[in-house]
């Protein structure tokens, strides 16, 4: 039996779904895209499908699971097998009613539909598993170390495809914000952001900013010419002019003048915190704090490395309109960048909810008018319409561990889901394949363009 260790995860590589699902270069189909052939490696049991879909004006999917009940249901049965899971989640925001409705007969005691509060950040994999099963996931912690997977839908609907010997090569996104008919797509992964707004109408805003993902989480597009990615849930359209762009935007030095000016100490940002309030010792007002000296202690430095960059601090609880988010990124990214690691000798024995947390959770509605896109929170409803971009470019590193490596040449015809980027055995990664049929115009490490025939 082939077997290896990967983040503290038990790979199996012999079990039949994990090499499907790893040939099809399946991963997280939304956030940093963890490759899902380790994740389905783990023994556990508890499986929680996330359908919160927290980050304000994502309509992806709320709409799968009624749009695919019967395909998602078949395939949970086969990954429940493949974990030894006993018992199942289907964490869905309450306000999904149409959802709730439809899968309330499907899933048979002791699994359920666990219907969540409106509130942010719902989603995050380690606030979910504390709204389910009362577990605190460990600092830097993963959802196995308290015997829990957590799945996208979406993940799931391409791990059904895998079954079926079909790759991952589209992806559905919402294109929302300032654009003329907000609407959600299945578009082949490579194709340029531009495409997708132009279907949905062109933008109705001036001096538009876009977001490949949410406008809490996602990151900023510098380009519409840039391609979706097998992570990108949504393309958004928002004014350049509002705050939560322009503290985004921020380079280390500007984001530490505005701490060192405004910081009033209050705790708010710490007291409202997803990561603090779940009984980490991350404290992001004794960074601020630090952040009048010139030198940041070796505890700062660490606390720094917790953050998992939701926003909460800077968007909805800061009073004086610092940006302690930006701030803690730059710590953090420099911080790994010269090797830091939070050790596992660093962690608490244990951890406890703190008792104020389910009061000082983040109201989404209240979280919509803060960051001042309450104008285009508006349904976005499948647009069931076929996709042909003149061009696709293929990133080479769309998920988390190594880029994969090119396995075609320019001039090279290739056919629809095809291997064209692959991870060589025992590398942690995951395979790329085209979409559609075409010709290799340029190859490169890090992409691979194809003219669609």
């Amino acid at each position: 039996m082939a077997e290896e260790r990967r983040s503290g995860v038990f790979i199996d590589a012999d079990h039949p779904l994990v090499r499907q699902v790893k040939a099809a270069g399946v991963i997280g189909s939304g956030g940093a895209g963890f490759p899902t052939h380790v994740k389905l490696s783990a023994q556990v049991p508890n499986f929680i499908i996330n359908g919160a879909e927290c980050e304000p004006l994502i309509r992806v999917d709320q709409q799968l699971l009624v749009m695919y009940p019967d395909k998602l249901n078949r395939v949970l049965q086969t990954v429940v097998e493949c974990v030894g899971a006993e018992c199942v989640y289907l964490a869905v925001k309450a306000k999904y009613k149409e959802v709730v409705e439809e899968w309330s007969d499907r899933l048979n005691p002791p699994d359920q539909v666990f219907q969540l509060d409106d509130f942010y950040p719902a989603g995050d994999e380690q606030t979910l598993i504390c709204e389910i099963l009362q577990r605190i996931v460990p600092e830097m912690g993963i959802p196995t170390d308290v015997g829990a997977l957590v799945h996208n839908v979406e993940t799931l609907l391409n791990v059904a495809a895998a079954m079926d010997g079909h790759p991952v090569t589209y992806k559905y996104v919402t294109v929302g914000g300032g654009v003329q008919n907000p609407i959600t797509v299945r578009a082949p992964v490579g194709t340029p952001y531009r495409d997708l707004v132009e279907i949905a109408g062109g933008v109705t805003i001036e001096d538009p900013v876009y977001y490949d993902g949410g406008l809490m989480t996602g990151r900023h597009i510098a380009s519409l010419d840039n391609p979706v990615t097998k992570t990108t849930k949504a393309i958004l359209a928002i004014p350049s002019k509002l705050r939560c762009v322009q503290m985004r935007s921020l380079d280390r030095r500007s984001a530490l003048r505005q701490v060192r000016a405004g910081c009033d100490q209050c705790r708010m940002c710490t007291d409202l915190c997803p990561r603090y309030l779940l009984g980490h010792t991350l404290e992001p007002h004794l960074i601020m704090r630090q952040a009048a000296f010139n030198e940041l202690s070796e505890r700062i430095k660490d606390m720094s490395l917790l953050c998992c960059d939701c926003g909460v601090c800077e968007i909805y609880s800061c009073p004086v309109g610092i940006p302690p988010r930006t701030f803690i990124s730059h710590i953090k990214n420099e911080e790994m960048a010269a090797g830091r690691r939070f050790e596992e000798e660093k962690r608490l024995p244990e951890y406890h909810e703190r008792i104020i947390r389910r009061d000082r959770r983040v109201p989404a509605k209240r979280l919509i008018e803060k960051l001042g896109v309450k104008e285009f929170d508006k349904p976005a409803p499948f647009l069931d319409q076929s996709i042909q971009p003149i061009h696709l470019r293929l990133l080479m590193k769309q998920h988390i561990g190594r880029p994969a490596d090119p396995r075609v040449r320019e001039g090279d015809r290739v056919e629809a889901e095809q291997v064209i980027g692959e991870i060589p055995e025992g590398e942690f990664g995951a395979h790329v394949h085209t979409p559609l049929k075409g010709i290799v115009r340029e190859v490169t490490e890090k992409s691979v363009l194809i003219e669609v025939a």
